[in-house]
């Protein structure tokens, strides 16, 4: 059996003018709500306004904004439902990255792929021609990509680095080869970074990479607008490097302690230290009353998130367009400067999704919404008894197993009494039609009872 059959639950929340988040809707989503996804998604990014999403067989799905053709399906028009992109034939992918208006894909040979804006050469096709659809680039075998705003890289077998694109502010790390101002319109090696890679991440000015022996590498420029192109100085109490995530103008860095590290702009809260303050050096961010240890992190264009190891959420940063998830509809900028857990009761979180404006929680399943009753329309004649079952289901449909002990069943003008802890019989004297209630705490189930004089349609299970 495939391991696609099942559908991917999220929860998602954020700017979604355009029907990125995949709620089949385009109003901006302030608080957790869930959505579900395709089956087998095991990577989703957002760009400013668009989604990509990797399934474990190889397929790559958008949905959102298509103004550049980033949806990859040869048109310019938004669509808020996933669809799958038709790469070159024999081509399945095996990485993605979103920028902020591209996409850029590695496939299981090696090879790259590219769609949608180009007006920095971010494609790498050697032109500035957008893309509506996929196109293979012309590169040696890659294994790893990633992209920014107007920018992209990627990391070969061998730990080597490669850029292309927007090189404004030197954030190619082409410095001697390339001249700062010049964009590249097709890859080729990072002429700075001498050192195998193992990740490297891209914002607006600036590129951050992670070697292969834990340093971590800046180029371009600082929020305060001065040339990069140093190893960032980290104290060993922190522990060793091994994620980075680049946000528009901030950097996050997760050590394999735990700790999660921030530096670069922060007027929006994006490093979480409680102030306003920019900084140029890594700071620590503290997750105040956090349980367990910090997992994953996530980097939006101005807001980070956090997943620990005991399934919480954390948020901090702009919260505007929603993307901190804390709810509430205001106009203004609204600035989250310490980490907020999610509100996300009962959920099992199981990885961070998401970028641009948005944010994606991956869970497990999400939390008892309502009870179910089993049959939910029957049929039948006065005074002959129907049973129910009668179960508990989440916001994504799944059956989540027997309601709570103690659930309470009430049928007016009848009567209900239980035959078992979760089973119920229903009887009621007259023709007519009964709404069969149950209640379980916070949680209500409803069915439809129709009794006639007439021959018997159907009735409930006789179990």
């Amino acid at each position: 059996m495939s391991k696609e059959k099942q559908a991917t639950y999220a929860y998602v929340w954020g700017y979604n003018n355009t029907g990125e988040l995949g709620v089949n809707h385009a109003a901006r989503v302030y608080s957790p709500r869930p959505a579900r996804l395709p089956a087998g998604i095991v990577d989703l990014q957002g760009g400013a306004n668009f989604t990509i999403a990797l399934t474990e067989s190889g397929r790559v799905l958008t949905w959102g904004s298509n103004e550049h053709g980033q949806l990859g399906d040869g048109s310019r028009r938004p669509r808020r439902t996933p669809q799958q992109v038709r790469l070159p034939e024999g081509h399945r992918a095996a990485a993605i990255a979103a920028g902020t208006d591209h996409v850029v894909v590695v496939t299981t040979r090696g090879h790259l792929i590219t769609w949608g804006r180009n007006h920095r050469g971010q494609l790498g096709t050697g032109d500035r021609d957008d893309r509506l659809s996929p196109k293979v680039v012309r590169a040696e075998t890659v294994r790893k990509v990633a992209a920014g705003d107007g920018i992209s890289a990627a990391i070969t077998p061998g730990g080597r680095l490669l850029t292309w694109g927007r090189n404004g502010q030197g954030q190619l790390a082409q410095k001697g080869s390339v001249p700062v101002g010049r964009d590249v319109l097709k890859p080729i090696h990072a002429r700075q970074v001498s050192e195998p890679v193992s990740a490297v991440d891209a914002g607006l000015r600036h590129l951050v990479v992670l070697t292969s022996d834990g340093d971590v590498l800046m180029f371009g420029v600082d929020v305060a607008g001065l040339p990069l192109g140093k190893k960032m100085a980290l104290p060993a109490r922190w522990g060793q490097v091994r994620t980075i995530v680049a946000g528009e103008d901030h950097t996050l860095a997760l050590t394999r302690r735990g700790v999660i590290l921030g530096w670069g702009a922060n007027d929006l809260g994006q490093l979480a230290t409680g102030d306003s303050a920019h900084q140029l050096s890594p700071v620590v961010v503290k997750l105040s009353g956090v349980r367990g240890q910090v997992t994953q992190i996530r980097a939006g264009h101005r807001h980070g998130l956090a997943l620990t190891d005991k399934h919480e959420v954390y948020a901090w940063g702009d919260g505007s367009f929603g993307a901190i998830g804390t709810g509430g509809q205001k106009p203004e900028a609204t600035s989250v400067l310490t980490p907020q857990r999610v509100s996300l009761p009962g959920v099992v979180a199981t990885g961070l999704g998401g970028g641009g404006y948005g944010s994606v929680v991956f869970v497990r399943r999400g939390p008892g919404v309502r009870l179910e009753l089993d049959p939910p329309t029957a049929t039948s004649r006065p005074g002959r008894s129907v049973r129910y079952t009668i179960r508990t289901v989440d916001a994504f449909g799944t059956d989540l197993g027997p309601a709570p002990a103690g659930v309470a069943v009430v049928v007016r003008g009848g009567t209900a009494s239980h035959t078992s802890p979760r089973a119920t019989t229903v009887t009621a004297p007259e023709v007519g039609t009964y709404s069969v209630v149950a209640r379980a705490g916070h949680l209500i189930g409803r069915a439809t009872l129709s009794l006639s004089k007439g021959p018997q349609l159907s009735k409930g299970p006789q179990r």
